[in-house]
């Protein structure tokens, strides 16, 4: 099979290689705009606004179900979860990165021994791909930031709960 025409007139084989990676990195940057839109709204109670990213976050990447799980003074709460969540509480969440073709999980270190943890999980007939991982990334990025800077809100809520 001959080679494409790019990789004929550039003299560079790479050059297709070179515009996914440039394409997964845009795609990358507009989510995180997006997500940093979201965590923006402080009209929200901070649950809502955390349901509505890991929900823009799944739709992205065509994940079945996802979560945000918070780990805070030792005590582990799902804080937000679209989608049928494995595992019956948030305890079962793996606390360690996973990059797989039906699963990502983020760890999100927020100081202390506290850390959030997001888990999506791929359809059925759908299996996550590079930029869907860079994506992933770029939320988790966006929720650390604003997590960070949130969790006394989460204090609060589970006072009252």
């Amino acid at each position: 099979m001959g080679e494409s025409y790019a990789a004929q007139t550039s003299g560079d084989r790479n050059v297709g290689v070179v515009g996914f990676a440039i394409f997964a990195e845009r795609r990358a940057e507009e989510a995180r705009t997006e997500f940093d839109g979201l965590l923006a709204d402080t009209t929200r109670a901070p649950e809502l606004v955390a349901m509505r990213v890991v929900h823009t976050l799944s739709e992205a990447v065509e994940a079945a179900s996802g979560s945000l799980s918070l780990t805070r003074k030792g005590l582990t709460r799902r804080i937000a979860a679209v989608g049928q969540v494995a595992g019956a509480s948030p305890a079962s969440t793996p606390a360690e990165e996973v990059v797989a073709p039906s699963r990502l999980v983020c760890v999100l270190a927020l100081g202390g021994d506290d850390f959030a943890v997001l888990d999506v999980h791929a359809a059925p007939d759908h299996e996550f791909s590079t930029d869907d991982v860079l994506v992933a990334k770029a939320c988790a990025s966006a929720l650390r930031t604003w997590l960070a800077g949130t969790l006394t809100s989460f204090d609060a809520t589970a006072a009252i709960l």
